[in-house]
């Protein structure tokens, strides 16, 4: 339930929240005036609304609250005059700013960008009018009002290409404005010359003959070799990100200003958007938003993690550094750490208005020189990222790919154009650099479309792994290389991987060819936007993975977890999952611990689970076997028939997908079941237990191992009434959804086979067998998110069994208000109903739907010489559900009463937990 709520509340709080001056043909960056014309002046607090003191500020953070509800003197915009005459053109389509676009009768595209966010359309209709939009509204008071303004003087100095914006308010102007009057009349914002895409256009930005998108400048990369980008003025671009605290860098924060040099054209960035620049995520709120979205940065004196701080434009990054080595990476980080001089940083500041000259700006100035002093370590950690896991692109054009493996470890890659005729390279190289082993573990060159040649040689004694992705057309492969360090069992370290029938290869020592064929992505955005991530390690172990749960058998439950994932080329969704988690039960005192991978890199398209755990809660009572098992009733029914175990198990399982919903798994399993019982019988001794009384078989013999089959059917989570559950309809396989998440599905169903066998192996002296099933549907009512749930399950055991190993009925999985484990046979049957009625909604932080459920189960054991034990056991029960935001955050509390205990004694049981019991 914790983690539900950190899901639902914490993912909506995250919503809110260079040019080289020696390049031919580049233009300065365009500077609007110092000086608008103007109106006059006014004073204005950019929102005082946002003002806090005590438990509130304690709770949401300080941010910059003292600067949003500060007034501050800023000239109206004279629109009749400003670049000749403004007539707007239409609204922006940012998710938080307000933005319109205006037009000069000089021929220039302008925008007004408002300083106030409104985060409202970026949320779930259903949160908009919730105290969750109040709080992400409050919250925009981390965000620096004036941060586009404090940026102005940095860009300049480092010659980056930059929309610079000036502070100012739109007039009322009904008859200039029009139908944007009522929006934007009296506003604090910027103006800024707009950056618009243009592939020609006269009128271009800082005279550009084209600008263009993120996405498709990368398409004109690779649609021509003479297409580059200045991978040393994003560089400075991206330093001067990391000096701002500038974390939200994503792909469309960037405009790409396109210069011709001849036949080559290089492509300057153009930074956008620098509303998180100086962010400070400061009070315990905000504190713990930042540990469920690490990327999320709190601007202090000192760098966070880089990893995280360059997170967002990771993808860009890996797209346009992939040619800077490490020697001109230091130098160009020195370069700008040379320019961002104490006076710098201070006429930045003194670019504040007078009123904002106090302890905050000082602090910022402060912490700016403490930022540039470090910037050099700063840099290098970035470097050492990106150094990692290299991506090079080819283009459509012939490529001539020369990789050589040097002595000393290094690989050169080197990409020339190619002579067709003689399939040779010709010319100078149009992409080189030197790969250091002690910063690079693998390389990778997607030469894409047309005829390419590729060539890869030198002997070393280790060297680093290179894969080369043919594309379309003819391609040549040679790897003429030898790596001397892998011995006998010798390892790849040369991929290639091309499905054309008309590729040709040549391997070496260490080479793999692979010709699977892949799918071509939709679109730009799924493309370079949506590819499963093949790189790297990611750990989680912040509150994120606390959990909770309740029911009478153990009482409350509290642990927690932390989970890696890691990552490799064309493995998806990764490589492997490892995690680890720990809970206490309160109620029966007893504790939890468990291990789990999941490894899909062991064969392909397959997962093999590990598991290992250790619980005390696994078995906790022994009633004795049969329908007609009597409860004592002179005797504290939780002291006589509880048992003291610790259970261990340690478990492989090989799953094989056969479809999305469709899987088939074998397996083995160990077990150990540490039994504390009294040495001594004494029948009179009113502390013994039920279970030490009888000892039955198995209070010996604890330990056995089992080979076990099966296949599963699950079409549930398709049909969770989710607004985001696209995830589930392809077939990535990735445990498409938790087990609360499907449970709380409308339609569908599951089905569950699973045979086993326990040999006489270990401390079990006779060999014996299991058949388990499980099915379930859901049957969707008229009434909305109403359903009908049924479910049905068994178990058979052949041959005599360990009473551990018992088919057991009672408690949260099969007979609700039933004791756990309170009837043991050689085989059971059970069944249930659940009627899950939608009543209404309302808001309490967040809107919740409810309704009552009702249940009904019944089952029965089967036990061989039992007789006249068909009585069946039945109980009933109802209670109530909560959904949050969308039935995938789902909570349900249930009482379950007995009313056919074989004792007479009818008992009544409390359960909580995530989704519903099934």
């Amino acid at each position: 339930m914790a983690r539900i709520a950190y899901q639902v509340i914490f993912f909506a709080l995250f919503l809110v929240f260079l040019i080289n001056p020696n390049l031919a043909g580049a233009a300065s960056p365009p500077v609007l005036p110092d000086t608008l014309p103007s109106l006059g002046t006014v004073k204005i607090a950019p929102n005082k609304h946002y003002k806090s003191q005590g438990l509130h500020t304690f709770i949401f953070g300080q941010h910059w609250r003292n600067v949003w509800t500060t007034p501050i003197e800023v000239p109206i915009l004279d629109i009749r005059k400003f670049a000749g005459g403004l007539e707007p053109e239409r609204k922006g389509g940012g998710f938080q700013t307000q933005s319109l676009r205006l037009k000069g009768k000089n021929g220039i595209v302008y925008k007004f960008r408002s300083v106030d966010k409104d985060p409202l359309k970026m949320m779930p209709e259903a949160l908009q009018k919730s105290i969750v939009a109040d709080v992400l509204q409050d919250q925009i008071s981390s965000y620096h009002p004036l941060s586009t303004v404090l940026v102005k003087p940095f860009t300049r100095a480092l010659g980056v290409l930059y929309s610079e914006a000036t502070l100012c308010v739109l007039p009322n102007d009904p008859e200039i404005l029009g139908e944007f009057n009522a929006q934007f009349g009296g506003m604090l914002g910027t103006i800024e010359i707009h950056p618009d895409e243009a592939e020609n256009h006269s009128d271009s930005f800082a005279g550009a003959d084209k600008v263009l998108g993120t996405h498709k400048l990368y398409e004109k990369l690779i649609s021509d070799n003479d297409e580059r980008v200045d991978g040393e003025a994003y560089l400075k671009a991206r330093l001067l990100d990391l000096f701002l605290g500038d974390w939200d860098r994503h792909y469309d924060q960037w405009r790409w200003a396109g210069y011709k040099n001849g036949k080559k054209r290089i492509w300057q960035p153009i930074p956008r958007d620098r509303d998180q620049a100086f962010a400070r995520f400061d009070g315990v709120f905000p504190w713990v938003e930042t540990q469920v979205v690490p990327q999320m940065n709190n601007f202090s004196e000192s760098y966070p993690g880089i990893w995280f701080l360059t997170w967002s434009g990771r993808r860009v990054d890996r797209k346009c550094l992939t040619a800077i080595d490490k020697k001109t990476w230091k130098r160009v980080a020195k370069e700008v750490q040379a320019v961002l001089t104490d006076s710098l940083i201070h006429e930045a500041i003194q670019t504040l208005p007078t009123s904002l000259q106090n302890e905050e700006a000082a602090w910022l100035e402060k912490a700016l020189k403490s930022r540039r002093d470090h910037l050099l370590e700063a840099a290098d950690e970035m470097y050492r990222i990106y150094a990692a896991y290299v991506d090079i692109d080819g283009s459509d054009k012939d490529d001539y790919l020369e990789i050589v493996r040097l002595e000393n470890g290094s690989v050169a890659v080197r990409i020339y154009k190619m002579d067709k005729k003689e399939w040779e390279k010709k010319g100078k190289p149009w992409y080189s650099r030197v790969f250091d082993p002690d910063y690079t573990e693998e390389i990778r060159v997607y030469l894409h479309g047309d005829d390419d040649k590729t060539v890869i040689s030198g002997d070393a004694t280790e060297s680093i792994v290179v894969r080369v992705i043919g594309g379309e057309g003819n391609d040549q492969f040679y790897d003429q290389s030898y790596v001397y360090c892998c011995g006998f069992f010798r390892s790849s370290l040369t991929y290639f991987y091309d499905s054309d029938p008309n590729t040709y290869f040549k391997s070496g020592a260490n080479t793999e060819i692979n010709r699977e064929i892949l799918s071509t992505p939709p679109d730009l955005v799924e493309k370079y936007e949506r590819t499963p991530r093949d790189y790297g390690y990611e750990l989680w172990y912040s509150v994120d993975n606390l959990w909770a749960t309740y029911n009478s058998d153990f009482g409350l439950m509290l642990g927690h977890g932390a989970r890696l994932e890691r990552y490799k080329f064309r493995q998806s969704p990764y490589a492997y999952q490892m995690s680890i988690k720990g809970g206490y039960a309160f109620g029966s005192e007893k504790y939890e611990l468990s291990y789990n991978a999941d490894i899909r890199s062991f064969i392909s398209g397959t997962s093999l689970r590990v598991e290992a755990q250790t619980t005390g809660l696994a078995m906790l009572n022994f009633y004795g076997y049969g329908n007609k098992s009597k409860i004592n009733e002179a005797r504290d029914e939780d002291e006589l028939y509880e048992t003291e175990s610790q259970k261990t198990t340690v478990s492989t399982k090989l799953i094989i997908p056969a479809s999305p919903y469709t899987v088939a798994f074998v397996g083995c399993d160990y077990k150990h079941l540490n039994i504390h019982f009294e040495p001594t019988l004494n029948p009179d001794d009113h502390e013994q237990t039920y279970l030490n009384l009888n000892r039955p078989k198995g209070v010996y013999e604890n330990q056995n191992i089992s080979l076990y089959a099966g296949f599963s059917i699950d079409t549930r989570a398709k049909n969770v009434l989710s607004s985001s559950n696209e995830e589930h309809l392809s077939f990535e396989w990735r445990a498409p959804s938790s087990p609360a998440t499907k449970t709380a599905a409308c339609s569908g169903y599951f089905l569950s086979l699973e045979g086993r066998y326990f040999p006489n192996a270990l401390k079990n002296d006779i060999d014996f067998s299991k058949l388990k099933l499980d099915l379930g549907t859901y049957i969707p009512l008229p009434l909305k998110l109403s359903r009908l749930a049924l479910r049905f399950g068994g178990e058979k055991i052949w041959g005599p069994y360990p009473f551990y190993e018992a088919a057991y009925l009672g408690g949260q999985n099969t007979l609700r208000g039933f004791r756990l484990q309170r009837y043991a046979g050689d085989a059971e049957i059970h069944a249930g109903c659940e009627l899950r009625l939608y009543l209404s909604k309302f808001k309490f932080l967040v809107p919740i739907s409810f309704g009552p459920l009702a249940f009904s189960e019944t089952g029965r054991v089967f036990l061989e010489g039992e007789r006249h034990a068909d009585a069946w056991h039945t109980s009933v029960g109802g209670g109530l559900w909560f959904s949050f935001v969308d039935p995938s955050y789902t909570i349900s509390i249930s009482l379950g009463r007995t009313v056919s205990e074989a004792s007479g004694l009818n008992t009544t049981a409390a359960y909580l937990t995530t989704g519903f019991t099934f």
